[in-house]
């Protein structure tokens, strides 16, 4: 979801500049909402914190 999404955005938004000047304003806004969604998956999948306790996989590993 977080690789498909934005990667079809932006092929769309590559093929939207072959329409002249109104495909280049639509470029830029599925340029940006694909952005958007990229960071969104970054921080979704690589900031945020976990479940605190232990897990099927076993003790928390940054409990003390």
């Amino acid at each position: 979801m977080f690789y498909l999404v934005p990667g079809v955005l932006s092929h769309l938004a590559n093929l939207s500049l072959l329409a002249g000047p109104a495909g280049a304003a639509l470029h830029y806004v599925l340029a940006m909402i694909a952005f958007a969604l990229t960071v969104c998956g970054f921080v979704e999948t690589g900031c945020l914190r976990g479940n605190p306790g232990a897990n099927r996989y076993g003790a928390h590993p940054l409990a003390r």
